[in-house]
């Protein structure tokens, strides 16, 4: 899929409603700028970079308030910072870390913490849901020689709590960050979203088995 970066006038490019970069103002930038061209084939907003001849490929497009490319070189990430300077707006990665140009090379600020929370609640949802999946046919097969309510080995004991044991904590953790994420509107809150689902997937067949 590649690195995308943003141009947005939201803190965070994931959740901009009420802050979308128009067209109109994309449009009448581009037409100022004589690094920039319009290439209509690939969509209405979509513009070359003609400002570096290293990167004859180079290009920007306005997508859903934002504008935006992938796996940008320093000279790209430079002219992004000045065309967020004339709109007002930041330059912002995928996982939320702004760009900053006052460096002689161009630093990132540290992603908030919440930001990699939120990619850690969707591996853990998913080892969530893995853990019922082991725990389902588990549960099944220990249950044909020892019937609920009769006394089980230590071993069958043990090998059925381990996962979940490890499915509920993985759950449980899940679930806060997912929601401590969209509570703070952090970034990569699609994969916050992602570990809500998951949970509520698995937390319904979990019901359902009851």
């Amino acid at each position: 899929m590649g690195y995308q970066v943003y141009i947005t006038q939201a803190d965070d490019w994931a959740s901009n409603e009420g802050y979308f970069i128009e067209p109109s103002e994309w449009i009448n930038l581009i037409e100022r700028d004589e690094s920039l061209r319009l290439a209509e084939d690939n969509g209405p907003y979509f513009a070359l970079w003609e400002g570096d001849p290293n990167e004859p490929d180079a290009w920007l497009d306005l997508v859903d308030g934002n504008i935006t490319t992938k796996n940008p070189s320093e000279s790209m990430l430079r002219k992004m910072l000045e065309i967020a300077d004339l709109l007002d707006a930041r330059v912002q990665g995928d996982d939320g870390e702004v760009y900053d140009g006052t460096a002689t090379t161009l630093q990132t600020r540290n992603p908030s913490r919440w930001s990699r929370f939120s990619f850690l609640s969707f591996i853990l949802s998913l080892v969530s849901l893995t853990m019922l999946f082991v725990v389902i046919p588990l549960d099944s097969f220990i249950r044909k020689d020892y019937p609920v309510g009769a006394p089980m080995p230590v071993m069958w004991a043990a090998t059925l709590a381990a996962p979940s044991i490890i499915g509920i904590l993985s759950w449980l953790t899940s679930s806060v960050f997912a929601i401590s994420a969209f509570l703070l509107r952090q970034p990569s809150l699609p994969y916050a979203a992602a570990a809500l689902a998951i949970n509520v997937t698995s937390g319904t067949c979990l019901v359902a088995m009851k």
